[in-house]
């Protein structure tokens, strides 16, 4: 009779090893998509200067935007005093 529980022991503690085989294994194929994903986010640096990119074509968009207005404004002055 004292086989038997050190037979289940055993037997429990080769299954618990490959239950922890497994686990490892997909902690290192969670490891690596982190590190994919991380290397793939932007860095707050990168973010500030897509922001000044973007507060700079705003700036220049709204110009171009008020020079078509103006010009245009003046086309519509001179038909109609034609």
């Amino acid at each position: 009779m004292s086989e038997q529980p050190e037979g289940l022991l055993l037997q429990l503690m080769l299954e618990m090893r490959g239950d922890v085989a497994v686990l490892r294994g997909e902690t290192t194929s969670l490891r690596a998509e982190l590190v994919s994903m991380r290397a793939e986010m932007a860095t707050k640096s990168d973010l500030a200067e897509a922001k000044a990119d973007l507060t700079s074509e705003f700036h220049s968009l709204r110009a171009d935007v008020a020079s078509d207005l103006a010009t245009l404004d003046a086309k519509i002055d001179r038909k109609r005093k034609d």
